[in-house]
């Protein structure tokens, strides 16, 4: 997909085609492959090295995902915020160092996830409602 510089994060939201990724001109002047970084992505935002991500915004290596914010290392995640060392993650929020997530919220050492809420110090989740 095509990734276009934008002046501003707001320029961007506003764009014709919500497609287009696009990348700021902080991001272009470190970045010099800027446009290889997001040939599989769509709709990103300053995304570097991620694969086939929609509508995410910061995202590094990531790959197959969505709507994601400030993720590092993540796969086939879905509506992340602030994850890190994702793995099958879907609805995430403030993830740390997730693996099999689905469900998350406040999680932060995740491992074997699977319909979390609350989460601290998980390792070997299932079904976790409440800090753990």
């Amino acid at each position: 997909m095509t990734t276009q510089i934008f002046s501003s994060h707001q320029e961007f939201q506003v764009r014709e085609d919500k497609l287009v990724n696009g990348v700021s001109e902080a991001f272009a002047d470190k970045n010099s492959n800027w446009e290889e970084m997001n040939t599989t992505n769509q709709g990103c935002w300053n995304c570097a090295d991620c694969k086939f991500c929609n509508d995410c915004d910061g995202c590094n290596d990531c790959d197959g995902c969505t709507e994601c914010d400030y993720c590092i290392g993540c796969d086939d995640c879905n509506y992340c915020d602030g994850c890190n060392y994702c793995d099958g993650c879907t609805e995430c929020t403030e993830c740390v160092g997730c693996t099999y997530c689905t469900d998350c919220t406040d999680c932060t050492y995740c491992a074997y996830c699977t319909c979390c809420t609350s989460c601290t110090r998980c390792a070997y989740c299932d079904n976790l409602t409440k800090e753990d």
